[in-house]
């Protein structure tokens, strides 16, 4: 009897022993898991680093390119022997020149520029489907920032109406926008149909935002393309 007992206790310290080295090993992995995680961790905040500076240095790179949308193409775009050259005239004259106009009423610019002075090039981007009849937007890089703020700080009540005939075949509207990175411009597409924001926009290639039901009209502004939304808005 007093064998067997001692048999038992036998087994149970080996057992005691082992969960002993079992748990040791067990304390080890865990520790070696946490310190992967942070590793991780750090790697991924490294890499949403990166990738917002590239994004930040790309959108610099766009700082006077904007985009015009609505405007339909002119004869000379459609059939002349320089169509960038009548992309930029279009742009001009439909939208620029009235904006301009307004912008020299409001003592923004001394005196109305002619086109060299407001257009350094342009393009028509090509339609991503050939069936496609809306006009595709005229990009266009401006001449100076001052031309540029002059422009976006008078464009929200005098840039021009299509004509009649325009508004017939289903424009509604010209629209003058900057020309953002992929990342930023899909950021604030899914900012403007979140529940929770009034408005976004951009200003000098940031996102700005108002919250609704912000009495305040604080102007929030975006950190970081590449954050949840929800997160962001916490």
């Amino acid at each position: 009897m007093e064998s067997a007992v001692q048999n038992i206790m036998l087994t149970m310290n080996s057992m005691n022993s082992k969960m002993d080295i079992f748990m040791a090993e067990l304390n080890s992995v865990k520790s070696r898991v946490g310190i992967v995680e942070e590793d991780l961790k750090n790697a991924f905040g490294e890499i949403y680093q990166m990738k917002d500076l590239l994004n930040e240095s790309d959108q610099r790179n766009r700082s006077l390119t904007v985009r015009l949308y609505g405007v339909p193409l002119s004869p000379d775009e459609r059939d002349g022997v320089d169509p960038n050259k009548a992309a930029a005239k279009t742009a001009y004259d439909r939208v620029l020149k009235p904006v301009l106009a307004v912008a020299k009423e409001k003592s923004l610019i001394a005196s109305l520029p002619t086109i060299a002075n407001v257009i350094l090039e342009a393009y028509r981007l090509k339609p991503k489907n050939a069936a496609l009849t809306k006009p595709t937007p005229i990009v266009m890089k401006l001449f100076s920032p001052a031309i540029k703020t002059a422009i976006f700080k008078s464009k929200r009540d005098s840039i021009p109406s299509p004509s009649a005939s325009e508004v017939d075949s289903g424009l509604r509207r010209f629209h003058l926008a900057e020309d953002l990175t992929p990342a930023s411009y899909t950021f604030l597409m899914d900012l403007r149909t979140h529940p929770k924001i009034e408005r976004a926009w951009t200003t000098d290639g940031g996102i700005r935002y108002l919250k609704k039901g912000d009495t305040t009209n604080f102007v929030h502004k975006v950190k970081s393309v590449f954050v949840n939304i929800d997160t962001m808005l916490g």
